[in-house]
């Protein structure tokens, strides 16, 4: 199976080996301009009072990417009568630190960072004493995010996000959350998640409590993110961080088909739906050792009789950015292991940033934060939106995955700007 991004204009293999079901598609529908803006960005009419002076300036493009740096050209087309001469000075509302001067040319170029909304810019025209201010806004790019379910007709309007699997045996909905250690209103998020998204399962992937945080930071995270599932009478499994492990793992076992739950919550295996999922955590000292990867060889050779196998791990096998929580250690044992027994997918988490990708033939799913705001991918100078993960399995094998922006996570993320490789993974 692969996960189709339809606004790419391609086709990326998510995962390699996810045979099976045909892909339901995440499609996001081709940008159609905003009415308001007209072609090489000139202002809307009677969008700008100065026109009627004489004052007509443009900029190319005309909307600002989402998620992504623009380049935007600006250039004065007329000066008002008597003033062919004025000095031209901008001020950009995204300019801030170095680079928030203005900037003095009547065609000038600035780069919009971020891609995160409308940018206000500022033209201010001097001619001896005489003034003039125009202020106009550059807008985001306006998506609309359609959901194709089972080759049906696509619902066409802005945000609308999968409906959840039909129930069966073998069909449902899990939601990955990570990190919401510190993040004020975890609980909140919890809540709206559960309730919006209505998840057969909910896997938190670590990042549980802060160091340091003892008993009051676990009834905390207990409190904020157990009691909504239990509420919903959704299962809910842990992973655990180097931090949680660390700060004593004080968590409930699940209500869960546990297949081996000796070592809960650190490392121990359940199915659900005819689904494997094995989770493993790494000591916050010696990481993972010899016994560790002997459990999970075990595990994974007794696992082959399910159609799918998902292995959680907090820590992922190589970094997603330069701000994180590390990776494993004996990492290319561990992809070995994990190739050897086909693995559906590796679940990681650690550095607040959604992505799925592969890792070498291992496809992956890195988990974001369900804060304001997340991380950055190295390589990319933007700070992505919070979010959680959602993937949905339908007989047996992954239909979808896709990641939801916080805070009111009923707005799928825009895969279209994840970038074609971070690091050592591709997309």
């Amino acid at each position: 199976m692969a996960l189709t991004c339809a606004a790419c204009g391609r086709d990326p293999a998510y995962v390699d080996g996810l045979g099976g079901a045909a892909l339901s598609a995440w499609a996001i529908e081709g940008l159609a301009q905003p009415p308001e803006v007209r072609a090489a960005g000139a202002a809307a009419e009677g969008g700008d009072p100065t026109e009627a002076l004489g004052l007509y300036w443009s900029w190319d493009p005309p909307v600002l990417q989402v998620y992504r740096p623009t380049a935007v050209h600006l250039k004065v087309e007329a000066f008002p009568s008597g003033h062919d001469g004025a000095r031209c000075t901008w001020s950009f509302g995204d300019a801030v630190g170095e680079g928030a001067e203005p900037v003095e040319g009547c065609a000038v170029s600035h780069t919009f960072g971020g891609g995160l909304a409308d940018q206000p810019v500022k033209l201010r025209l001097a001619d001896g004493e005489w003034e003039l201010e125009s202020t106009r806004v550059i807008p985001l790019e306006r998506l609309s995010v359609t959901s194709v379910a089972d080759g049906g007709e696509a619902a066409t309007a802005p945000g609308t996000l999968p409906e959840a699997p039909k129930p069966a045996p073998t069909s449902f909905r899990v939601v990955f959350l990570a990190d919401t250690a510190g993040v004020e209103g975890a609980g909140a998020a919890a809540t709206t998640v559960i309730d919006g998204l209505r998840p057969n399962l909910v896997v938190h992937v670590g990042g549980v409590v802060p160091p340091g945080g003892g008993d009051a930071a676990w009834d905390v995270a207990r409190e904020g993110i157990e009691r909504p599932a239990v509420g919903a009478n959704v299962p809910l499994a842990w992973a655990m961080s180097p931090t949680d492990v660390g700060e004593g793992a004080r968590v409930k076992r699940p209500t869960l088909t546990l297949l081996d739950g000796e070592g809960f919550p650190e490392r121990y295996t359940f199915t659900f739906k005819g689904a494997f999922f094995m989770v493993i955590s790494s000591d916050p000292r010696a990481g993972l050792d010899d016994d560790d990867v002997a459990w999970m060889r075990r595990a994974l050779d007794g696992a082959q009789i399910y159609e799918s196998r998902f292995v959680v791990s907090y820590l992922p096998l190589h970094k997603f950015g330069d701000d994180g929580a590390g990776v494993l250690n004996d990492k290319f044992r561990v992809y070995e292991l994990l190739l050897r027994a086909r693995v559906t997918a590796l679940v990681s988490a650690g550095y607040h940033t959604f992505f799925k990708g592969r890792y070498g033939a291992l496809a992956v799913l890195n988990v974001g934060t369900p804060a304001a705001r997340g991380g950055r991918l190295s390589g990319s100078d933007v700070t992505q939106a919070g979010t959680v993960a959602v993937m949905d399995v339908v007989g047996g094998v992954p239909e979808r995955v896709f990641a939801v922006e916080a805070p009111r996570f009923d707005r799928g993320f825009d895969e279209a700007y994840l970038p074609e490789t971070v690091e050592v993974y591709t997309r």
